[in-house]
């Protein structure tokens, strides 16, 4: 371990633990978008339809008035945002996009975590992407949570959905989203440099590295804006990421940025990192 310009303390851990709460329900969604679908399995979204919980799916923000609906696509020039209702878990996204017109599609999940970047299509050119994306909730156990702080809390990290948002000038054709356990979790733990930031122009290395891997991969980031290594302990995300962790996961730990700003006995980063877990 050192220090990275006197201020940035990077660790990467390599931790072999168990997996207590695994997620164990298996759940697959199918999604075609447009007006002359004719599949006999899953929901046809044929008609701006916002989201709400009772339902568990639909367009979410007010970005349904955004939507071009075409016959086997849907085309936007700005974001739409698709939101479904999910429990806590990883989940395989299959998305196929293209249609009628050129298009320039990006995709981002939750606060912003960039997944697929500026797939640029000809008119009625299609391709098919994969990616995995952590979906979290601050519930460690029946008895402990995560500290969210109030302004955390409206992040769309912290909520009960999975939220997709297709950027630039979009066209999407369908959506598949299935649950897996068979996949390796990178754990983020760190302050505003790695969290995901929900609002631009603020962004950060843990929300893009996310595109840097395989459906084989997920990034759950755990990191939080202002926070120290102590700080971090102590509102339990370190206790939830090791509550999640099995073997052959990674944790990647990034501090010292507010670390070198606490003083008095003990607080030094280097000690006591991962007592008593």
């Amino acid at each position: 371990m050192k220090f990275i310009n006197n201020s940035i303390l990077f660790l990467f851990c390599l931790v072999l633990s168990h997996n207590l709460f695994a997620q164990t329900n298996d759940i697959t969604k199918n999604f075609y978008f447009g007006k002359k679908f004719y599949e006999t399995s899953g929901i046809i979204i044929d008609k701006p339809i916002m989201y709400n919980n009772a339902l568990g799916y639909g367009f979410d923000y007010q970005s349904a008035e955004n939507i071009v609906f075409n016959k086997k696509s849907i085309a936007g020039d700005t974001s739409v945002y698709f939101s479904v209702k999910l429990p806590e878990g990883n989940y395989k996204i299959e998305v196929v996009i293209g249609g009628k017109k050129s298009s320039n599609t990006s995709i981002k999940a939750e606060s912003r975590r960039l997944m697929l970047k500026e797939i640029k299509l000809e008119k009625n050119e299609t391709s098919k992407h994969v990616f995995t994306v952590n979906v979290r909730s601050p519930k460690i156990n029946e008895q402990a949570s995560i500290k969210v702080k109030d302004r955390d809390k409206n992040q769309l990290n912290w909520d009960n959905k999975l939220t997709l948002e297709f950027l630039g000038a979009p066209s999407i054709k369908s959506l598949k989203i299935s649950s897996v356990t068979a996949v390796k979790t990178v754990f983020l733990a760190g302050d505003s440099t790695v969290t995901d930031q929900d609002v631009e122009p603020w962004a950060s290395w843990g929300q893009f590295i996310t595109n840097y891997f395989s459906e084989d991969v997920v990034i759950a980031n755990y990191a939080e804006s202002g926070s120290s290594l102590s700080g971090f302990k102590g509102v339990k995300r370190l206790e939830k990421i090791v509550s999640l962790m099995k073997t052959g996961d990674y944790l990647f730990i990034e501090f010292a940025h507010n670390d070198e700003k606490q003083r008095g006995e003990g607080i030094e980063i280097f000690g006591n990192l991962i007592v008593n877990y």
